[in-house]
């Protein structure tokens, strides 16, 4: 999957959004649906997306975006796209404690990941800071 065709299957997520129930569960027929788009039936990497392949990338992305929305709530950092947790030598330690128990969280130590902000506008956020 490359970025853009993720974005594209975010963007058809949300245009779906109504048809699906909580947490954004869709019926199979959706998923199929939005496998059809013309943006996923010609992706840019691999071969064409399933109604399968789009739902299981679908729960991946859900899972990075709660890990990082977890980050961008927790004490100690300042989130951003482009810099990720924004780890240097004043905050080392906060993170090296953060990473105890949110070891999915490490890719987003100095980087960012570019559908966060997209992502927030479909899903709620769960995140609670840890003082």
């Amino acid at each position: 999957w490359s970025l853009a065709d993720v974005n594209v299957l975010v963007d058809e997520v949300i245009a779906q959004q109504v048809k699906a129930g909580d947490g954004l569960n869709f019926r199979t027929s959706i998923w199929n649906m939005i496998s059809a788009c013309l943006g996923l039936s010609k992706p840019l990497k691999g071969g064409p997306k399933t109604g399968k392949s789009c739902r299981e990338k679908w729960k991946r992305i859900r899972a990075t975006f709660h890990i990082v929305d977890k980050l961008a709530h927790a004490s100690g950092f300042a989130y951003s796209e482009a810099l990720g947790a924004n780890i240097s030598v004043e905050n080392q330690s906060v993170w090296d404690d953060y990473m105890k128990t949110n070891k999915d969280a490490g890719p987003f130590r100095n980087k960012g990941w570019p559908l966060y902000e997209k992502m927030k506008s479909v899903m709620p956020s769960n995140a609670r800071g840890a003082n």
